[in-house]
Parts: C-alpha cells; structure tokens; sequence
C-alpha cells in the first residue's frame, strides 16, 4: 500500500499501489482526499472538518454515532437500505470504527 497522509490535519492512511488521486466536483467538507481504486467505480475519500469538542467519546459512543450516521445515510436520495455491520472503539477511545452497507438506485456503496 501506499502511505497518504496530512501531518498538518493528524491523519494517515495506506491505500493500494493502483489508486490515484481524485476530485470531488463540489467539495462540501473543510478537507477532502479522494483516491480511486483499480479501474472500477470503488474509491477511497477521507473528509475532515473542524468541531469544537476534545474527544469523541464527548460527542457520542461509537454505537451511538454509528446510528446517527446510517440515519443521515438511510435518509439520502435513492437510499433503499441501510445496514450497521460494526461499530467499534479503537485506540482507547480515540478513534472509532464504522462500517455499514448502503443499497440505493446507484448500487451497493461499502462505508468503512
């Protein structure tokens, strides 16, 4: 994998050797990475924006959270289902882990 990374906003990521970088047409968030991967449809997006607590855990748990985001998910334009697969803490708290699956007219979208 090859290592992408902003020391500036505090994020680092492996993505395989065949992405490249992308553009969204209208960027909606403060920072936004895209890479697409392979010669399919499948890409990667890491989207930061600034928030004003000092930890997740003081904003939601990830279970929490996890519902919160396939709710917004569940109410998007075409979204016919949406399922929770994981929602868990990682780094003692500091990061959580959410994977859910999204069908919709536009096909199946994995979120991880």
């Amino acid at each position: 994998p090859l290592p992408s990374s902003s020391p500036a906003l505090r994020y680092s990521l492996s993505i395989p050797p065949e992405s490249s970088p992308t553009s969204k047409p209208l960027p909606t968030h403060a920072h936004e990475a895209r890479f697409g991967v392979g010669s399919g449809k499948a890409s990667v997006t890491v989207t930061l924006d600034k928030v004003k607590i000092t930890s997740l855990k003081e904003f939601a748990t990830a279970e929490d959270l996890a519902k919160r985001l396939v709710a917004v998910e569940a109410d998007r334009d075409g979204v016919s289902s949406v399922e929770l697969t994981s929602a868990v803490e990682e780094e003692g708290g500091e990061t959580y882990r959410i994977r859910f699956v999204s069908n919709g007219k536009r096909g199946r979208k994995v979120v991880d």
